[in-house]
């Protein structure tokens, strides 16, 4: 027979299993006991009875977003457990540079970066999803590579998470990363000649470059000229502007490119413009551009600017003017240099050049190149002058080429002094220099002072040599000497110790010779013979100069190695 018994289990206990026992048993005694009871196997099934098991899962539906792009979230959760969850709540912690726009369905809240759905009662089965909608900050730094965000869903009902058949993750709480990628431009204008002068052309070029990471279409570049420019027409390159005011200060490309300009790509517009101005100073001109990129959902804008500087200065020269050493020589001639250098930005086309002297005290003798003219340019004065008109024009009167920037002319000239002076001054005068874009220079001079101080000995040379067996030559030659007393001559013994000074403190006057340059402006030559120089080896001399009121000069000293002669003595022998 076959007896059918059904019920329902009942148990608070997760992950209770049960089993069907039977047994059959009788008054009537029964030989085999152990057919009495038995186990349901094979085809009886395990019942499972547990608590909710809730899951959560988050997505946006995209992988990367942009600054200033809206994000919707969608958050679906559901209950596959075999129990009602009671007070189920769903907390999503919004992640750094997002702002809170709005979420559904209502009632929903939103406080402290974190939105709360309270679901209440979810019983087994089912499931639903909420919206939670943000917008990514313009204002992102751009170190930030990934934002992330982490929802998490929880009941006051305990969760099962079923580790025997079947085998299902903690799912209670998911996470939506998203990459950033940001749109950025960058434009740079550059001047080919960031010093210029009045009437030169300059060229503009101006690179804008897809800085960031998304395709930038179209590209709008604008660019407003300083009134001192004059654009020069059909210099563009690639393009010509799509709009030109009528006063050529504003130039528009309204598209630049004929495609999206892709990340790391550069494109570049460039124009001449001719310098207008007198006015020396520093101008500035302003470019800036505008271009569109997309996050897949709306368009935004980026945009940039610079500004070139751009310096107006004067063309410039410096004229420098030296005598050589030793200036007023023993024969009376001078020798000056002048150096004309072209310290500007421009060529200079004309060269005039002045050079004044004191006529009274010396005259020209002859100037590399020659002079066009001179003459007296001061007769009550006694002012004299010479006059190149141009240094660029062809020999023999200027060197034939225009002076290049940072060039010089060195302009040669002597003179010879035809009377007695203490100082006379010779000045080198530019006035009115022109550039090849006829813009004149300031002027500017170089003096040179010759000073002939007659209380002063100049010596050409001053030497010690030993003569024949017991004597030292002492010689001695003057450039110029005047109103000259006479000399001095003291001698001193080397130092014993190398690293000693020679003192003069410890040398002895051996001679005074008297000066034979009285009354003249050339020099001469002296000699004294030492015949006392023969107790050591090594003399050192001083020359001391006295003038006509007392003053002394000292030169020296020189240094003179002697040596001494052998007697030899030999035996005679007599057999």
């Amino acid at each position: 027979g076959q007896i059918i018994i059904t019920g329902t289990a009942v148990t608070t206990e997760p992950m209770t299993y049960f089993t069907n026992t039977a047994f059959i048993g009788s008054d009537t005694p029964d030989d085999n006991d152990d057919n009495n009871d038995d186990t349901v196997t094979g085809t009886v099934e395990s019942i499972i009875i547990g608590n909710p098991q809730i899951g959560i899962v988050k997505t946006d539906h995209i992988t990367q977003v942009v600054p200033g792009q809206l994000v919707t979230y969608t958050i679906s959760f559901s209950n596959y457990g075999y129990a009602t969850a009671e007070n189920v709540i769903i907390t999503d912690t919004l992640p750094e540079h997002v702002t809170y726009q709005s979420c559904q369905p209502l009632p929903c809240d939103y406080q402290d970066g974190m939105v709360i759905f309270n679901i209440g009662t979810l019983p087994p089965g089912s499931a639903s999803i909420v919206l939670v909608r943000v917008q990514v900050d313009n204002d992102i730094p751009t170190m930030t590579t990934f934002i992330t965000n982490t929802v998490m869903i929880t009941t006051s009902t305990p969760d099962t998470v079923i580790t025997m058949p079947p085998d299902n993750p903690d799912d209670n709480s998911d996470i939506d990363s998203n990459e950033i990628l940001y749109p950025l431009i960058e434009i740079d204008k550059r001047v080919s000649v960031p010093d210029t002068v009045n009437q030169e052309t300059v060229r503009y070029t101006i690179d804008i470059t897809n800085a960031g990471d998304l395709p930038l279409y179209p590209l709008i570049v604008t660019d407003t000229l300083d009134p001192v420019l004059d654009v020069i027409d059909e210099s563009y390159v690639p393009v010509e502007p799509s709009y030109i005011s009528p006063d050529k200060l504003t130039l528009v490309w309204d598209n630049l490119i004929d495609e999206p300009l892709m990340p790391n790509d550069t494109v570049s517009v460039s124009f001449d413009v001719l310098v207008n101005t007198i006015i020396t100073g520093t101008y500035y001109n302003l470019v800036t551009t505008t271009a569109v990129y997309t996050d897949g959902q709306n368009n935004g804008i980026v945009t940039d600017s610079d500004d070139e500087p751009l310096m107006v200065q004067d063309p410039g020269v410096d004229v420098f003017k030296q005598v050589i050493p030793p200036g007023l020589d023993p024969n009376q001639f001078i020798t000056f240099t002048i150096h004309v250098t072209n310290t500007g930005r421009s060529m200079l086309d004309v060269v005039p050049l002045f050079d004044y002297f004191e006529s009274k005290h010396i005259t020209l003798t002859h100037a590399t190149p020659q002079a066009n003219r001179w003459g007296m340019h001061d007769v009550e004065n006694e002012m004299g002058f010479i006059r190149w008109d141009d240094l660029t024009a062809l020999p023999p009167y200027g060197f034939g080429r225009n002076l290049l920037p940072g060039e010089s002319f060195v302009i040669t000239t002597v003179f010879r002094g035809i009377n007695e002076f203490e100082v006379t001054t010779n000045t080198a005068v530019i006035t009115e220099a022109i550039d090849v874009h006829d813009n004149v220079t300031q002027d500017d001079n170089s003096a040179s002072p010759v000073i002939y101080d007659p209380s002063t000995i100049e010596l050409l040379s001053f030497t010690a040599s030993q003569h024949g067996f017991d004597m030292v030559k002492v010689e001695w030659q003057t450039w110029v000497e005047r109103d000259n007393y006479g000399f001095r001559l003291l001698r001193g013994q080397m130092p014993l110790q190398k690293d000693s000074e020679p003192d003069i403190e410890d040398a002895t006057e051996i001679a005074f010779i008297a000066g034979r340059g009285m009354g003249l402006l050339s020099g001469n030559s002296y000699t004294y013979f030492d015949r006392t120089s023969v107790v050591a080896p090594s003399y050192q001399y001083w020359l001391v100069d006295v003038d006509l009121s007392g003053e002394e000069t000292i030169h020296g000293p020189v240094t003179v190695r002697t040596s001494r002669g052998y007697v030899i003595y030999l035996p005679i022998v007599i057999k």
